[in-house]
């Protein structure tokens, strides 16, 4: 997992940021964040589905047109 800080985000340029994204949508794609002890003591930090996939959409719609 790569460290992300959205105070910095307006710095990343296209390609980063994209890959960051990408990475957002990986990560909760697998269920990995939030991590298991914070799902396990808050399940309703849990993202849906749903949630997940317009994260996932928003991540795709990143990525530079080459």
């Amino acid at each position: 997992m790569t460290k992300l800080n959205f105070s910095k985000w307006t710095e990343y340029d296209a390609v980063k940021g994209a890959g960051k994204a990408a990475n957002i949508c990986t990560e909760l794609a697998e269920e990995a964040m939030p991590p298991k002890s914070v799902r396990k003591s808050n399940p309703e930090l849990i993202p849906t589905k749903e949630q997940t996939l317009l994260i996932c959409k928003w991540a795709v719609s990143l990525k530079p047109k080459e």
